[in-house]
C-alpha cells in the first residue's frame, strides 16, 4: 500500500534536493574554480616564460650582432632591447603576478631582485658597448643566461606551490560541504552528483582546451611572425654579403687594371702574411711563392735590384720605426727588369705598438719606359733646335767671312795673295759644308732629291770607298737587280754611305769584311714605324765586335762616339739620322758580339715633295746695271758685305735693318726693281711678310729671300711661286746670277 508523504517531508525531501542541489553547485563551483586557476596559471606560466625568453634573447642577439659590426643593428636598438627587459623587471604585475602566492615563494623576490642587480650592472656596459668587443658581449650574455635560468627555476616553484595551494584549499571547502550536507544528501544523490561532476569536468576540459588551443594558435602566429622576420633577417644578410662580396670583387680588379698591389708583414718576424696576386707578379712570383720566399726582411731585400737595396732597406727602418715610406726601386724578374712604387705604413694596436705593416706597390715599367722616350725625343729634338739655331748665325759669319773674301779675291790681282785668297774660300765652303751636316742632324738643312738608283751611287763611289779602307779590310757588295728608283739628295745620300763605311772601317782595327747590300722591301702596317709602302734598302754591314749596349740607345746623338775624341767629330750617325728623317725613310741598328753591326737604310721608293733650295746656277751672270735693289738683313756685316757685291756690280741699293724700316725707305723713295730680304728679322715684319706688303703697292716687285736655313720659308705667308730663294751664305756669282734671273 502506497504511503502519502505529508507536507513536511515533502519540505524536507525538497529542501534536503535543494541543499543536495546547493552542495552540488557548491563542489561544482569549488572544482571549476580550481580548475580555471590552474589553466590560467599554466598558460600565464606559459606566456610569460615565452616573452621573457623571447625578450632576453632578443637583447643577447643584439649584443652579439651588434659586436660583429652587423650595419642593421646600432647601439641604439641595443639600449632600446636593454630597456624592454629592465620594464619587464620592474613591472609591478610582473613582480606579484596572481599575488602573494608569488611573493611567498622562497625564491621569487630573490630572483628578481637578482634581474634586477644583473641589469643595473650590466648598464654601463651596454651603454658604453663598442663594435668588435666581442669579450664584452659574451660576458653579458653569460650574466643574462644565468638569471634567465633562475627565472624558469621559479617559474616551476610557483607552479608547484600554487597547485599545492588549491589543492589543500578544494580540499577544505569539500570537507567542510561534506559537513553541511551529509544530513541531507544520502547514497542515491551521490551517484547524480559524481555523474554531473564528471560531465562538467568534461566541459571544463573542453574549455580549457579551446582556450589554450587558442592562445597556442595566437602564440604558433606570433611565433610564424617572428620566424619571418628571422628569415627575412638572414635573407638580408646573405643579400649583404652577396653585395660586399661582389664590391670585394670590383676593387681587386680595379686593383688589377691599375696594377696596385697590396701586402701585409708582422713585425715581429718580419714574414709577409698575405700578398694580393698583382704585388707577387711584379715580382714575377705567384702569392704562394711570393709568401714562402718572403719570410723576413733580408729575405724581400734580397729579391730586388743589387743597386737599389740599400736604399730599400733604410726605407724599410724607417717603416719599423714607425714612418710612412715611399719608395721606387727595380726588381729583376724573367719578364726583365720592373720598376716599382712602394708606399706602407705601420699598423697599431690599442697600446701604440707597431704590430704590423701594411704596404701598396704599383708596378709602373710601361710608364717610366714611355716617359724615358719621351724625355729622349725632347732631348733630341732640343739638341737639334739648338744645332740648328747654331748653324743659322754661324751661316750668318760665312756669309760676312765668304764676301769679303771673295772682294778681297777680286780687287787683288797678286797671284800669291789670290792663292791664299782661294785657300781660305775653300775653307770657308768646307765649313759651310759642316754646317749643311749640321742643320741635316736638325732636319733642316735644304736638300736638292732627284731620282736615280742606289746601285748606280754606290758603283760611283767604289773607288772612292776602296781608297778609304786598308788593305786588311775586304770590301764587298751584294746588289739588287730589280731595286726601284729613290727620291733623295744624292749629294747627302753619298756622304751617308760614306760615314757608314768609315764607322765599319774603325769597327775592324784587326781587318775584316765590309758588306754593302741593296734590296727591295715593302713595309705593311705596323711591322715598322714608316709609312706603309716599297722602300729601296742600303745596307752596310761588318765583321766587328758589335756596338757597346749601353751606347746603343745614343749612337744616333750628336757628339756621342766610342772613338778617340781628337779623331772624329761625332755627327757621322746624327747626320745620317737626321739626313733619313728629312727624307721620309728610315735607319735600323742592329748588333751582336759575334754577328758585328748591321745599319740598314730605308729610301721610299715613291716620289717625294721636293724641298726648295737654291734653285739658281752657281755659273756667273751678268747683272742688270743701275737695277734699284731694296736690301733687308738685320746682320750688320752681312748687309755691308752683301751691299759691297752689289755696288760692284754697278746696282742702285738702298738698305734697312728690318721690315718696318724698309716699308718707310719703300714708300719715301720707291719703286725698286727687287726686294733682297732675310726670311726672319727683329720685329713683327718678317720677310715673306714684308714682301706682300710691298706687292700691295708694287705688284710686279721682283722678290729674293735669303735666310740661314730651309724651314724659315715657312715662316709668315708662304714663298710665292716666282720668288727666288737662297741659302746663305750665298757665293757671289750665286747672287748675282740669281738677281739678273729674277730682272730678266
Amino acid at each position: 500500500m502506497t504511503k502519502r508523504l505529508n507536507t513536511p517531508t515533502i519540505m524536507l525531501f525538497v529542501l534536503c534536493g535543494l541543499m543536495a542541489v546547493c552542495a552540488v553547485y557548491f563542489l561544482y563551483l569549488i572544482s571549476s574554480k580550481s580548475l580555471q586557476n590552474r589553466g590560467e596559471f599554466a598558460a600565464e606560466l606559459t606566456y610569460y616564460s615565452a616573452q621573457a625568453d623571447y625578450e632576453i634573447l632578443q637583447l643577447i642577439d643584439h649584443l652579439d650582432r651588434f659586436t660583429a659590426e652587423d650595419p642593421e643593428v646600432s647601439h641604439d636598438d641595443v639600449v632600446s632591447r636593454f630597456n624592454i627587459v629592465w620594464s619587464r623587471a620592474v613591472n609591478t604585475e610582473f613582480q606579484t603576478g596572481r599575488g602573494v602566492s608569488y611573493v611567498s615563494l622562497p625564491g621569487a623576490a630573490r630572483a628578481i631582485e637578482n634581474l634586477q642587480q644583473t641589469l643595473r650592472e650590466i648598464e654601463p656596459e651596454v651603454m658604453s658597448l663598442a663594435p668588435g668587443n666581442r669579450s664584452s658581449s659574451d660576458a653579458l650574455r653569460q650574466r643574462l643566461r644565468g638569471n634567465l635560468i633562475e627565472i624558469h627555476a621559479v617559474s616551476l616553484e610557483a607552479l608547484i606551490s600554487d597547485a599545492w595551494n588549491d589543492e589543500v584549499t578544494m580540499q577544505a571547502q569539500i570537507k567542510r560541504s561534506y559537513a553541511s550536507i551529509a544530513l541531507v544528501i544520502g547514497l542515491l544523490f551521490t551517484g547524480t552528483w559524481l555523474f554531473i561532476r564528471g560531465l562538467l569536468d568534461r566541459q571544463a576540459l573542453a574549455d580549457l582546451n579551446r582556450t589554450l588551443e587558442d592562445r597556442v594558435q595566437v602564440r604558433t602566429q606570433q611565433l610564424e611572425k617572428t620566424n619571418a622576420a628571422l628569415n627575412e633577417e638572414i635573407a638580408e644578410r646573405e643579400r649583404s654579403q652577396i653585395r660586399a662580396s661582389a664590391r670585394a670583387t670590383r676593387l681587386i680588379q680595379a686593383a688589377q687594371l691599375s696594377k696596385l698591389g697590396y701586402y701585409v708583414r708582422n713585425v715581429g718576424n718580419g714574414r709577409c702574411i698575405y700578398c694580393s696576386a698583382q704585388h707577387a707578379s711584379s715580382y714575377g712570383l705567384s702569392q704562394a711563392d711570393y709568401i714562402e720566399q718572403a719570410c723576413a726582411i733580408d729575405d724581400q731585400v734580397a729579391m730586388i735590384h743589387p743597386d737599389d737595396r740599400e736604399a730599400v732597406r733604410a726605407s724599410y727602418e724607417k717603416l719599423r720605426s714607425g714612418e710612412q715610406i715611399e719608395i721606387e726601386y727595380r726588381v729583376e724578374t724573367e719578364r726583365g727588369t720592373r720598376r716599382i712604387r712602394e708606399a706602407a705604413c705601420p699598423i697599431l694596436d690599442v697600446e701604440g705598438r707597431i704590430v704590423q705593416e701594411i704596404g701598396s706597390t704599383v708596378d709602373f715599367t710601361e710608364q717610366y719606359e714611355t716617359e724615358m722616350k719621351l724625355f729622349e725625343s725632347q732631348r733630341l729634338d732640343s739638341i737639334g733646335k739648338m744645332t740648328g739655331g747654331v748653324a743659322h748665325d754661324f751661316n750668318n759669319l760665312l756669309s760676312v767671312i765668304l764676301g769679303n773674301l771673295e772682294l778681297i779675291r777680286a780687287m787683288d790681282r797678286n797671284p800669291e795673295r789670290r792663292e791664299l785668297t782661294d785657300d781660305a774660300i775653300s775653307a770657308s765652303r768646307r765649313a759651310s759644308d759642316l754646317v749643311r751636316n749640321m742643320l741635316s742632324f736638325a732636319r733642316r738643312a735644304p736638300l736638292k732629291p732627284t731620282e736615280f738608283n742606289l746601285n748606280e751611287v754606290i758603283g760611283a763611289m767604289q773607288d772612292l770607298l776602296h781608297r778609304a779602307l786598308p788593305e786588311t779590310i775586304k770590301l764587298e757588295t751584294q746588289l739588287s737587280l730589280d731595286l726601284p728608283p729613290v727620291h733623295a739628295d744624292k749629294s747627302s745620300t753619298e756622304s751617308a754611305l760614306l760615314n757608314l763605311i768609315l764607322n765599319a772601317r774603325d769597327a775592324l782595327p784587326r781587318g775584316g769584311t765590309i758588306t754593302i747590300e741593296t734590296s727591295h722591301v715593302t713595309m705593311t702596317a705596323g711591322q715598322t714605324d714608316l709609312t706603309p709602302g716599297d722602300y729601296a734598302q742600303l745596307s752596310v754591314r761588318d765583321t766587328g765586335s758589335g756596338i757597346d749596349p749601353e751606347l746603343l740607345p745614343k749612337i744616333f746623338e750628336p757628339f756621342v762616339s766610342s772613338k778617340d775624341p781628337s779623331s772624329n767629330s761625332g755627327l757621322g750617325l746624327s747626320m745620317v739620322h737626321g739626313f733619313m728623317q728629312q727624307s721620309e725613310g728610315g735607319v735600323r741598328v742592329s748588333t751582336g758580339a759575334e754577328s758585328g753591326t748591321a745599319i740598314d737604310l730605308f729610301f721610299p721608293a715613291r716620289p717625294a715633295p721636293l724641298v726648295v733650295a737654291n734653285g739658281v746656277a752657281a755659273e756667273p751672270q751678268e747683272a742688270k746695271i743701275g737695277a734699284r735693289i731694296l736690301l733687308v738683313e738685320d746682320e750688320p756685316q752681312v748687309r755691308k758685305t752683301v751691299r759691297m757685291h752689289l755696288d760692284r756690280a754697278g746696282m742702285n741699293v738702298a738698305e734697312a735693318a728690318n721690315g718696318t724700316e724698309a716699308q718707310k725707305i719703300f714708300e719715301a723713295s720707291g719703286p725698286f726693281d727687287l726686294l733682297l730680304t732675310d726670311m726672319v728679322m727683329p720685329g713683327e715684319i718678317q720677310g715673306t711678310q714684308l714682301a706682300a706688303n710691298l706687292r700691295e703697292r708694287a705688284p710686279e716687285l721682283r722678290v729674293i729671300f735669303l735666310s740661314g736655313y730651309s724651314h724659315e720659308a715657312d715662316a709668315g705667308d708662304p714663298v710665292a711661286i716666282n720668288d727666288t730663294y737662297l741659302m746663305k751664305p750665298t757665293p757671289r756669282d750665286a747672287l748675282l746670277g740669281a738677281i739678273s734671273k729674277a730682272l730678266a
